[in-house]
Order: structure tokens, then sequence, then C-alpha cells
């Protein structure tokens, strides 16, 4: 550890990043920063909780304002503008979380343990008619400059629903995933829509100057 004024750097086990701590008289507050020494995560208080679960990527649980918040975070090993966090809106507020390998997560929520096999960029729970329970997934995909979302269902198995509603392109496509354990749990493929997304770029950037 070292120190630098009232600033003290950790390092994040088998992590490149770091936690950075800042020191006061009333309470102390902590960031994790890249290997760029980006700062990556709102100032958050409470124990430092840092799950990585790749060489450039990692959980982070912190308290934000009082409320218990997770992060997914991201450090591009090649360029340091594109390293990012992603607050992950889930449906209970997350005690502790553990990465498991295989992609999976084992997290202990509010309302009892949980495994995630795939991050979502939101999760909804609604009841039907006939009062059974369904969770709805919302899944960001971005390029540059253009961004959509995948709306579908989720299951308890570990499985999503065949197609999911494209908010950019307006439409419902088939939803490709990849396996990812013995046990099938799936997660989904964007490799797709990002590529679609990608082409619509570069027709609207060539439709742009054409009519220049």
């Amino acid at each position: 550890m070292s120190t630098n004024n009232n600033i003290e750097i950790e390092s994040v086990s088998h992590s490149t990043f770091k936690i950075a701590v800042i020191k006061n008289d009333s309470k102390d507050m902590w960031t994790v920063v890249d290997k760029y020494g980006n700062v990556l995560t709102p100032f958050l208080d409470g124990d430092k909780c840092i799950i990585p679960y790749s060489d450039s990527s990692s959980l982070v649980l912190g308290i934000e304002k009082g409320k218990r918040k997770l992060f997914d975070i991201y450090c591009d090993e090649l360029d340091p503008d594109k390293s990012k966090c992603k607050k992950i809106n889930f449906p209970f507020e997350v005690t502790n979380a553990r990465f498991l390998g295989n992609d999976r997560f084992l997290f202990n929520t509010s309302n009892g343990l949980c495994f995630v096999s795939d991050f979502y960029d939101a999760l909804y729970s609604f009841e039907d008619s006939n009062h059974n329970n369904h969770w709805i997934y919302e899944k960001e995909v971005r390029t540059d400059n253009y961004m959509t979302t995948l709306t579908g269902e989720a299951f308890l198995d570990g499985t999503v629903s065949k197609t999911a509603y494209d908010t950019f392109f307006h439409k419902n496509r088939n939803v490709e995933v990849n396996l990812i354990s013995p046990y099938r749990y799936e997660s989904i493929d964007t490799n797709d829509v990002y590529q679609d997304l990608v082409d619509r770029e570069i027709e609207d950037q060539a439709l742009k100057v054409k009519k220049s």
C-alpha cells in the first residue's frame, strides 16, 4: 500500500485494478481505478468488495448514498478510453457476491441466494394472471455512436427466451446464446447485434456524405 497525502492506493488480488481510498475525519470513501489511473466507479463507502472474474473485468460492490450498489467494470488492455463501468440494476439488494468460474456467479441478496450466468442492464419481475412469476431482462449493445437494448425473458433454469425485442431496429430478433457450463446455462451472444449496428452506422455515414 502506498500513501499520497490523504489518498491511499490498494492493490486488488488477481486484478489490474486498484482501489483509491480517500481518508478523512468523518468517513473514508473509496473508488476503483484501472491500470491507467482512470476512475471507474462512483465514490463509495463501507466494506470494499472487488470480485475479479477475468484479467480485465471485475464486479464491485459498495455503498453509494446509503444504498448498496453493484457495478461491472472493464479495463481495455490497449485503449484507456474504452475502460468502462456499468451499474447493475438487480431486483434485490446484493450484500455479497462470489465468482464460481465458467461465467457463473453466486449472489447473496436480501431475498436469498441466487445464481447468475449473464449480466443484464436491468431485471424486472411481474406476475401474470395465473400468478406465475416472470423475469424480464434488458441488455444493452453499443458501438461508438449507436446503442440498442434487447428485451426478453430470463428463466430460473439459466435459459433465456428464443427471441428478444430490439429497440433500435424496432423488431423481434432471434437470440443467439453461448452455453457456458455442462448444465447448459445460457449467455447471450451479442456479436450479430453489434455487427448490425456497425453496418447501420456505416450506411448512415455514407448517406450523409452522399447528401453533402
